[in-house]
């Protein structure tokens, strides 16, 4: 019974990254400004086997690990130029509908984390 109940939850954390795996989006994220104002710009995120590389018009790329359990998406910084040090993770729910992945209910201890995705939508780069 615990080897059937260890290979449901390794089945289901497998599907969650096998959905995201391979896959880039885009469409506009906020950007905390240092007067911690927010800037729109275009984003591009591009979806690794567990690696997360978010390009920001105009600005340097992030890179991100990330790891993902039901529909909760776990991020954490490992470089970039967001005033995020390195280490810092976001939990992010997330949704795919078609061809759109939803972000809401984010938690982080740094606000530009907060800020960047949370209630947004991006579409899928065919």
């Amino acid at each position: 019974m615990k080897c059937l109940f260890t290979a449901i939850i390794c089945l289901i954390f497998v599907t969650g990254k096998a959905q995201l795996a391979n896959t880039t989006w885009t469409g506009t994220g906020d950007l905390l400004m240092e007067d911690h104002s927010l800037k729109p710009v275009k984003t591009t995120s591009i979806f690794g086997k567990d690696t997360l590389r978010v390009l920001l018009e105009g600005y340097g790329p992030e890179i991100l690990t990330y790891t993902i359990k039901d529909d909760i998406i776990t991020m954490t910084k490992v470089s970039g130029g967001s005033p995020c040090e390195t280490g810092t993770w976001v939990k992010e729910k997330y949704q795919i509908k078609g061809d759109k992945i939803f972000f809401s209910g984010a938690e982080s201890h740094c606000e530009a984390y907060l800020k960047g995705m949370d209630g947004k939508s991006y579409d899928r780069v065919k």
